[in-house]
């Protein structure tokens, strides 16, 4: 099993970092600090903008023509990345007070894919009621419900051949692997990809590399893991210096560098002295590289 480290991109610590996303177009990072209410963006020249948002942000995506989309405790906001001016796209879980909108990534259709989890899972732990939902939302703000009774809705991702959707119900130690029918954006034919082994940590955000080997960063876990998705296999870990590690991508000017986000919420005092670094960002070199994004609104062929 191969062993990687990785390295120290930004000193910011964040308390809940999540939700990396590489922009090609621009070379620019974005991620979250989700209970701190604010999207990041780190530019090819090192500049960093922070915007703040009224809830707490689960999600972050690129849109095809430009801005990004946001999933916030309320709704799904469409976001004009130089004023970070908010316009609320739709809710497809209005009145259910009991949940907040978590992970979510665009898919090869142009729809948004994003889940619903109990904000008493905040913590991690995955005790409370699966009260939670995945959804695929549309350019023009329609939806549809595609699986309910989701403890914590996280990682995503699809195959190079866009008809294999993989995603993590965190509590379950799962990531799943569904049939994905681009044309109608349906999911099926559920089964187990990869399962964590037990006190190994949960399964929180993940990506895929153009080998459609998995990435899959571990709450708990004080690392990201590689999987061979068709036969459950571990591969190798990249070692994080923090407990709990919430999700990665691939970027950089070649898609060849996997960033890494992390929290710092959840960690008492003593465990903060022992992990200083704690809900910062970091940098891994793989020797594999990722693939571009999806975009909110736009197909693979446009992109």
């Amino acid at each position: 099993m191969e062993q990687l480290s990785c390295t120290l991109v930004s000193e910011l610590r964040c308390q809940l970092g999540e939700g990396p996303v590489w922009d090609e177009r621009q070379n620019t990072l974005y991620w979250l600090d989700s209970f701190s209410k604010l999207w990041l963006r780190l530019m090819a020249d090192g500049q960093m903008a922070r915007f703040s948002v009224p809830t707490p942000v689960g999600m972050l995506a690129l849109r095809q023509d430009g801005g990004i989309v946001l999933g916030l405790e309320d709704g799904i906001y469409l976001a004009e990345e130089e004023t970070g001016h908010l316009g609320l796209l739709c809710n497809p879980e209005q009145g259910v007070i009991v949940n907040r909108f978590n992970d979510g990534k665009p898919g090869p259709c142009g729809r948004l894919y994003i889940g619903t989890m109990s904000t008493a899972n905040n913590d991690g732990s995955g005790n409370a009621p699966a009260s939670g939902a995945l959804y695929a939302v549309a350019p023009d703000g329609s939806w549809r419900r595609l699986l309910t009774g989701v403890g914590i809705s996280n990682g995503m991702a699809w195959n190079r051949e866009e008809d294999t959707f993989y995603y993590a119900d965190s509590p379950t130690r799962c990531v799943f692997a569904f049939d994905y029918d681009k044309k109608s954006g349906l999911l099926t034919n559920r089964r187990v990809a990869v399962k964590l082994p037990e006190g190994d940590g949960i399964p929180d955000g993940l990506t895929i590399d153009e080998n459609n080997q998995l990435w899959i960063a571990q709450w708990g876990g004080w690392c990201v893991s590689h999987y061979e998705p068709a036969t459950g296999e571990l591969l190798g870990k990249i070692s994080v210096p923090a407990e709990h590690v919430t999700s990665c991508c691939f970027g950089g000017e070649t898609l060849d560098t996997l960033f890494i986000t992390t929290a710092a919420t959840g960690l008492n005092l003593q465990q903060l002295k022992k992990q200083p670094q704690a809900g910062m960002l970091f940098a891994a070199k793989t020797g594999v590289h990722g693939m571009p994004p999806y975009r909110f609104g736009g197909t693979h062929d446009e992109q």
